[in-house]
């Protein structure tokens, strides 16, 4: 449904969208695709180290806060990673729920009867101004009514562009 609106809001808008967020989207999913293997071995370390120093110190647990093409990272390595070392995961104006839709993500085959799930709490930030962020709730949920992703919806009142960086001014 909010593929459709979408889609009808910019069927003659086409070119202005395209020239917004088109390409640079597509060359960044692309550029992740083709360097996944390192992307993630970087991230793994940094999420490893950091939850080593949380132990250590007693610092509380980890909670990784991943915006845009970094929520596609963040949910794809996670989903690969049952045993990461972290409490849950928050994605920030993320494409990453479009990519699954699109089976675009590798440790996320798209499955509409019985949806894979990561193994912990996930929560997704978007904006309806920010359309290069997307719900991720209806597409994770499962037989059983249960999806492992929460969606909050913000609203920055500011318009895209602008709106995909303008979560980091919003009150918590």
């Amino acid at each position: 449904a909010v593929m459709k609106m979408v889609t009808s809001y910019f069927e003659h808008r086409r070119e202005q969208l395209i020239d917004t967020l088109g390409a640079q989207l597509l060359a960044d999913v692309i550029g992740y695709h083709g360097h996944r293997a390192s992307i993630h071995a970087v991230l793994r370390d940094e999420l490893s180290r950091a939850a080593e120093a949380a132990e250590r110190d007693g610092s509380g647990p980890v909670l990784p806060v991943a915006l845009s093409l970094g929520g596609i990272v963040l949910v794809d390595l996670l989903a690969e990673w049952p045993d990461a070392p972290v409490e849950a995961c928050v994605t920030v104006g993320s494409q990453a729920p479009l990519l699954y839709t699109f089976d675009a993500l590798p440790a996320l085959p798209y499955d509409e009867v019985d949806p894979p799930r990561l193994a912990v709490p996930w929560l997704n930030i978007y904006d309806s101004r920010d359309f290069l962020s997307f719900v991720a709730e209806p597409l994770f949920r499962r037989r059983d009514g249960l999806a492992s992703v929460v969606d909050l919806r913000v609203h920055s009142g500011v318009d895209f562009p602008r709106s995909h960086s303008a979560y980091w001014e919003l009150p918590a």
